[in-house]
């Protein structure tokens, strides 16, 4: 999740089933404060897809972001989209 400050609330070693991610996704609260986005693609790229939190090398390299407006600093989520595209990520924005 994220606001001010990023923070991941599930990493995928800790789920094996559709349903218990599903209801963890389900579980997790709306937090209110500024659009940090910039911070979030920063701490996905940092540490939500890395074989450490449980994502795989051989497949590929997912993150479906969901906001609820616009980056409260553009320029610099701007610089972190390019940094994930160089690595090859693939992104989803909601």
């Amino acid at each position: 999740t994220f606001s001010d400050q990023p923070k991941i609330k599930l990493h995928l070693y800790d789920y094996r089933s559709k349903t218990a991610i599903a209801n963890a996704i389900s579980d997790i609260k709306w937090k209110g404060g500024n659009t940090s986005l910039d911070r979030a693609l920063a701490m996905v790229r940092r540490q939500g897809l890395n074989p450490r939190y449980g994502s795989r090398p051989d497949v590929p390299q997912i993150a479906v972001i969901i906001t609820d407006g616009v980056s409260t600093d553009p320029r610099k989520t701007r610089k972190e989209l390019k940094k994930l595209h160089a690595q090859n990520y693939i992104l989803y924005a909601i």
